[in-house]
């Protein structure tokens, strides 16, 4: 009923819309729940009709488009509930007919009984491939995959200290420009100072003063970048020692890999 109702007012708007096409303005007046428009051929209307035409053009064409959204995700919706419900009743069924078909504990049992049997074959081979290895004057295989899994851990080490060295060095570099701004900023800062200060006249003490005052500013974060500078070099040698050791153990143990390897 709703829907024969909007499409009549949708007509009968789209027909108001239609007929307001051509010159004059056109005014709006509302009360109650009914809008009416006015023409004026003499401009006293709020808007040109062509306006408020395309204005009711637009809105109806809205309602529709908002109306067919709204119908379209509603579909999906109930196409959605109606395959969760299917899939529900499908698992329900399957279940049901899987515990008619098998006793969950027996299934339980037998897969014990397969794990048992496996760790045991498994057991049984790791001790006849150590005995052979034994024979061959080889370690045992618990002893190769510890050697294996410490190799791994000494690589991962020696790539977190070369990226480590990598973050200090560009530290450095971002340090080593600050110093070099800093000297053409105090070269510059001592220039443009003396200068002015010559031009007003003031007494060489206060120029002097000045200039010491520049020169202490700047030479605090000078040295406080040499001090940077420093640090990350006593770091970088560190780790450099660090990575020398790494790669000493890296090649025993790679050696000691390769000579008990079957």
């Amino acid at each position: 009923m709703w829907f024969l109702i909007s499409l009549f007012l949708s007509f009968y708007s789209l027909n108001t819309a239609f007929n307001l096409f051509g010159p004059g303005t056109c005014s709006f007046d509302g009360a109650s729940r009914v809008i009416y428009i006015e023409r004026y051929m003499d401009g006293m209307g709020a808007v040109e009709c062509d306006t408020a035409a395309w204005m009711i053009i637009f809105l109806i064409t809205s309602y529709w488009i908002y109306k067919y959204s709204k119908y379209q995700n509603n579909k999906k919706q109930l196409a959605g509930n109606l395959n969760i419900s299917k899939n529900t009743g499908q698992v329900f069924a399957t279940s049901i007919e899987s515990e008619n078909l098998h006793n969950p504990e027996i299934e339980i049992l037998e897969k014990k009984l397969t794990d048992i049997s496996e760790e045991e074959k498994l057991e049984s081979l790791k001790l006849e491939l150590n005995l052979k290895r034994q024979e061959r004057g080889l370690v045992s295989l618990e002893e190769l995959e510890g050697a294996k899994f410490n190799l791994n851990k000494l690589n991962m080490k020696l790539i977190e200290a070369n990226q480590l060295v990598d973050e200090y060095s560009n530290d450095i570099h971002g340090f080593t420009k600050l110093k070099s701004k800093l000297k053409y900023y105090t070269i510059g800062g001592l220039a443009l100072s003396s200068a002015f200060m010559s031009s007003l006249g003031v007494s060489f003490f206060y120029n002097l003063f000045l200039i010491s005052s520049l020169v202490t500013f700047f030479g605090y974060f000078f040295i406080r970048y040499s001090k940077k500078i420093d640090i990350f070099s006593k770091e970088i040698d560190h780790v450099e020692q660090e990575k020398d050791r790494i790669k000493i153990e890296l090649a025993k143990l790679s050696t000691f890999i390769q000579e008990n390897e079957l």
